[in-house]
């Protein structure tokens, strides 16, 4: 992957922020996706299979927030940092329909850089099906 930041602060910065941005910080988007950026999902999700760029991510995001409470989430394994990868676990805390929840997830960034640093091209985003 040539062209792409390894740098292992930089990728860690970008994850960080990535999780901010699903908090609901969605202005981030425009600071850490590409243009062309896109998001797969382990089911598919047709408003997300839509997605292009910072845009419609931060509207995404907005949306999914919008159907849950108190929905915050947090670092639980990694990231593990390979070239322009950025893996990490995740676990989200939410209530619906007044009860509290939790799932997990494992979720991976591509990097590319760009005229402005370092920024995420593509995401593959798995939530687990079990509660924690």
């Amino acid at each position: 992957m040539t062209g792409v930041a390894t740098d292992r602060a930089a990728m860690t910065g970008l994850w960080d922020a990535w999780t901010e941005m699903w908090n609901g910080a969605t202005g981030l988007a425009g600071k850490i996706v590409t243009e062309d950026f896109r998001i797969a999902f382990g089911t598919r999700i047709p408003a997300a299979d839509a997605i292009r760029g910072p845009r419609d991510l931060a509207a995404f995001v907005d949306g999914f927030r919008a159907g849950y409470e108190a929905l915050v989430y947090r670092t639980d394994i990694g990231p593990a940092v390979d070239g322009g990868l950025v893996a990490c676990r995740w676990v989200a805390d939410f209530t619906k329909a007044g009860v509290e929840r939790r799932t997990g997830g494992i979720d991976m960034l591509r990097v590319e850089d760009g005229a402005g640093g370092p920024r995420i091209a593509e995401v593959w985003s798995l939530t687990g099906t079990r509660s924690l």
